[in-house]
């Protein structure tokens, strides 16, 4: 450690059903590093992540006050790193973490780093996933689904002035996402770009997905039927058999051939591409977004959900420049993995990185 730094207090916070050991490997790889980095976790939320960020943020907070109270008034770098739903309650507990450092004067806050975060929300989920999620998360599922009776919506709680503001303060905002594999947060949720970000960051297969559609209101693809069995079935989740099998082989086609982008990792990183996301222009049209996000219920119920989230998006990027990391094929588990799957093992090294300067 440089003279005069400050030692480094790291945070972790797992997801939704998660526990402190899923971050084993990235606590190991960072416990390899200088005695003035100090990782930190609680149990408070094992087997209590159903209960809306609101009670699991003041559990979160209640320990690591405690913590931060431990260390004497000690002059600490802070960072913050949540994987998928653990991401949003450090961006609540951030809140209260910025209001400390301001009253204490102690405290500089490093990175806020989320790993797989649906930061705009679990919309893309198919119609029967989105359904159970409801059912089965209770007020957390419907915080994620951005349901109007969730008490802490995304969209007014934690986008407000002070939740931004408190972003503002980190000297850098990470985030990883990845492009494909993840059927639990998408990409668009997770990296924070818009539609034509992200188009220009990962580009489009070159060659398409079998067009299969159900039938009404069905993810708005063109209506066809499977040529082996004739089902109607959708692209995105209702698909029947042969077309899941062709998409995959497809898509599996697709990345032997695709080109590497900028940034890119080889067979064994895990890295596909990086940018770094400024706010968004004044003048930015939010339409591709609200088509990319929006679904059919939202059409029958009136919601306009596309709109809320459009609108959640640019009050975030409003924080700063955001570093955007786009990795390939990475299971929404997998990416916090060090040393994972293949594809994920340059991503979690990368994550140390960000942490160990």
């Amino acid at each position: 450690m440089e003279s005069g730094e400050r030692p480094h207090l790291v945070v972790l916070q797992h997801g939704i059903d998660g526990r402190d050991s899923d971050f084993s490997a990235l606590r190991h790889e960072l416990s390899l590093h200088p005695d003035d980095l100090e990782v930190w976790d609680t149990k408070c939320n094992h087997g209590r992540t159903h209960e809306g960020i609101e009670a699991c943020t003041e559990r979160l907070w209640r320990d690591l006050e405690a913590r931060l109270m431990q260390l004497g008034g000690r002059r600490l770098r802070v960072s913050l790193v949540g994987h998928s739903f653990g991401g949003l309650l450090l961006r609540h507990c951030a809140t209260r973490l910025h209001a400390f450092a301001l009253q204490t004067g102690t405290i500089e806050l490093h990175c806020y780093i989320s790993l797989a975060t649906p930061h705009l929300g679990s919309r893309s989920l198919g119609g029967s996933v989105r359904a159970g999620a409801r059912a089965l998360y209770g007020l957390s599922g419907r915080e994620l689904l951005i349901d109007a009776d969730a008490s802490c919506a995304l969209d007014v709680r934690l986008c407000d002035e002070e939740h931004i503001h408190a972003l503002s303060a980190f000297h850098r905002r990470i985030t990883y996402s990845s492009v494909e594999g993840d059927w639990v947060v998408s990409f668009a949720s997770g990296s924070l770009l818009d539609a034509d970000e992200q188009a220009e960051l990962v580009p489009p297969p070159k060659t398409p997905k079998p067009s299969c559609s159900r039938s009404v209101g069905c993810c708005r693809s063109a209506m066809a039927s499977c040529h082996q069995c004739g089902s109607m079935a959708c692209d995105t989740w209702h698909g029947c058999r042969h077309a899941e099998l062709e998409t995959a082989e497809l898509e599996t086609a697709d990345l032997e051939t695709r080109p590497k982008e900028r940034g890119s990792a080889d067979e064994e990183g895990g890295l596909l591409s990086s940018t770094c996301a400024e706010p968004l222009p004044g003048v930015w049209d939010p339409q591709p977004t609200i088509r990319q996000h929006g679904t059919w219920d939202d059409e029958l119920t009136r919601e306009a959900r596309g709109h809320r989230i459009a609108e959640m998006l640019r009050r975030l990027r409003s924080s700063g420049p955001w570093e955007v990391h786009a990795v390939h094929h990475a299971r929404h588990q997998d990416i916090i993995a060090i040393p994972g799957q293949r594809y994920e093992r340059d991503a979690g090294l990368t994550v140390v990185r960000h942490l160990a300067t």
